[in-house]
This record gives C-alpha cells, sequence and structure tokens, in this order.
C-alpha cells in the first residue's frame, strides 16, 4: 500500500514530465490533442474538481466550442494546448445559445502551461459568459488542487495514472528523422494521423473476383470505416499490438489468434501490462480472450487473445492487398494511411 505522500510525489512528477511534453510539442507547432488524451484529461478533471463530465464530441479536440460537460452542474470545458487569448476567443465565440444555458460556466483547460496574461480577451465575449482569467486552468492548476484531495480521490487518481499514464506518455510522443517513436513496441520483437480515402477502387480493384456485387462493395466499405475509426479512437500503442497481435497469431477456426504467454514473453510485459493492453482491444470489440479447457489442460487451462472474426478477415485482406502494392500494414493499422486502397 501506498503512502499518500507517495501517491501525490508520483501524480506530480507525471504531470510534470506531461507538461514539459505539451509544451515541447505546442514549441514546433502541435496541438492537436486526439480523443485518448482528451479523456485522459476528462478522468483526472472529474476527480480533482468532483465533476461528471463526458464527452461532447466525436471528432478531434482542438476544435473551437465545448469538449467536456458536467449537465448536472452546468460546467463545461474546452480542452486545448493551444494557450493564446486568440484561441479563448475562438472558443467562447464558438459556444452556441444551447450550450450556454446548458453549461452557464465555461472553462479552458490548457493541456499545458497557460500564459502569465490574458489582455487579448474580447471582453464583450468575456462578459457575455461571465469569463476571466480564473476560469483558464492549466496542469498547474491540477497540480495545486492535488493536495486538497482527500485520500480516497487520490488512489482514485493514482489508479487512472497506473491506467493510462504510459499510453498517454507515448501519444504524444515526437518521432525521431526517421519517423521511430521512443516507446515503441514494434522495437520490442523482431519483426520480418490517419488518411482515410473516399473511395476504394484499387482494394476493390484487386478484389474483383472475390468482391462481386455493389453490396458486398457497400458493405467492405462500412468495416473498412468503421475499423479506421475504431483505430482512430485508440493510442498509437494500442494499434501497435494489435498490429503485433496478427503477426504473431495464426488463422485457426476463421479467426486469429494468438498464445497470450507468447504475447506476454515477445514483448516482456508483466501481467498488469498486458492485461491493460488486451482491455483496450476489448473497448473496442476487437479482440477477445478465449480460454480453453479440457481434461489435458485441467491444472492450466490455454489462453488465447482472439481478434474479432470479421476483424480477422478484413485485416487478413488489408495485409495481402498491401503486400501487392509494396506497402507495409503497419503503415495502415498503426499510421493510419489508408490512402494506399484508393491509389492505382
Amino acid at each position: 500500500m501506498f503512502a499518500t505522500g507517495q501517491i501525490i510525489g508520483q501524480i506530480v512528477d507525471n504531470l510534470a514530465l506531461l507538461e514539459n511534453q505539451l509544451q515541447m510539442r505546442a514549441s514546433v507547432g502541435l496541438f492537436d490533442l486526439n480523443k485518448y488524451i482528451e479523456s485522459f484529461f476528462k478522468e483526472i478533471l472529474n476527480i480533482i474538481y468532483d465533476l461528471k463530465l463526458e464527452n461532447l464530441n466525436s471528432e478531434r479536440t482542438n476544435n473551437p466550442g465545448l469538449d467536456l460537460g458536467d449537465t448536472g452542474k452546468g460546467i463545461a470545458f474546452q480542452v486545448t494546448s493551444e494557450k493564446t487569448s486568440a484561441k479563448i476567443n475562438q472558443t467562447l465565440g464558438a459556444i452556441t445559445e444551447e450550450q450556454k444555458a446548458q453549461y452557464p460556466q465555461i472553462l479552458i483547460f490548457i493541456a499545458g502551461k497557460k500564459q502569465m496574461k490574458y489582455q487579448g480577451v474580447d471582453e464583450v465575449l468575456a462578459k457575455q459568459f461571465n469569463f476571466s482569467e480564473k476560469n483558464i486552468l492549466d496542469i498547474r492548476a491540477l497540480l495545486k488542487a492535488l493536495f486538497d484531495l482527500d485520500t480516497q480521490s487520490l488512489f482514485k487518481l493514482h489508479d487512472v495514472f497506473n491506467k493510462q499514464f504510459l499510453y498517454v506518455k507515448a501519444e504524444l510522443e515526437m518521432p525521431d528523422e526517421n519517423r521511430s517513436y521512443p516507446t515503441s513496441l514494434l522495437n520490442k520483437i523482431e519483426r520480418p494521423s490517419g488518411k482515410l480515402p473516399k473511395e476504394f477502387a484499387s482494394f476493390f480493384t484487386y478484389y474483383k473476383k472475390e468482391i462481386t456485387t455493389k453490396k458486398e462493395r457497400r458493405q467492405h466499405a462500412e468495416a473498412i470505416v468503421a475499423l479506421f475509426n475504431k483505430l482512430q479512437r485508440m493510442p498509437r500503442i494500442s494499434r501497435e499490438f494489435l498490429l503485433i497481435v496478427f503477426e504473431l497469431g495464426d488463422f485457426d477456426n476463421d479467426v486469429v489468434r494468438v498464445f497470450i504467454p507468447r504475447l506476454r514473453e515477445k514483448l516482456r510485459y508483466d501481467e498488469n501490462q498486458l492485461d491493460e493492453a488486451i482491455q483496450m482491444l476489448e473497448e473496442e470489440f476487437l479482440a477477445e480472450v478465449i480460454v480453453e479447457e479440457n481434461e489435458e489442460y485441467v491444472r492450466k487451462p490455454k489462453a488465447y487473445l482472439q481478434l474479432e472474426t470479421k476483424i480477422s478477415y478484413l485485416i487478413s485482406e488489408i495485409a495481402t492487398f498491401a503486400r501487392s502494392k509494396n506497402k507495409k500494414l503497419e503503415q495502415v493499422i498503426v499510421s493510419l494511411d489508408f490512402s494506399c486502397l484508393d491509389s492505382e
């Protein structure tokens, strides 16, 4: 059991590291925060400020308007790494009358460090929303609020960091000149922003003998878009995990599955790390754990991570197609570049 002092120390260190990463990204013009990062901050804000914030949009963050809202308390947040007065004005200007009525208190959370002063905030907009500099929070505000939390809230916060911080940290990393990331599952095993095209002409040309009718093409297109959307919601490190499961797995009874101890050995994951990685796939209904129990394995049943049947076939089709175009499956699944499916 951790003492509260230890927990606070760990959270302070993690938030400080996060602040540095976000400031570094902002310094080179990378302000975009994906939905996973937004959801992470949502959980933190909920615990620290005793809120019940929910996601208000299904798109990527850093757009004008509101991202998170607690209808019960009438509080809404925009989550952004842009700290300028112009961003504040853009956010306030995009709030609808309906949102204004539903959320009397508008707050902006700067994922990073806010400015010392906000003299450029439009006075008319600020007065309209009863908005002042006190409505602008940042990571430093979270750090200060930590010391007022009760023990139960601290342990909840500690649990969030234990489960998600590895993914958040990896998601905010910047690639080097070779497009390699400091934290990558793909570097742990030997290996033999996303673009989604409007059409999949090249893919359907390749599979013209297998996918013959308009209905089949429509169903395949819908499945590809659904897969893209699922992958886009996941952190990069989870997309890498999915790729590794597919590459290490075997087709067995129409599904791709891999022996879980083999995964643990290849990735050098402890049990908790592997459980969290698997849970990320389960939450998107991409995979499930299958335990085989029979007379031969009564004492030690075999546990497999099994990709969902349609996902198994779809990724297999994309992998075969990508090889025909001299493309790596990693480019599609991890980098979310589906453009090869439409290029001749």
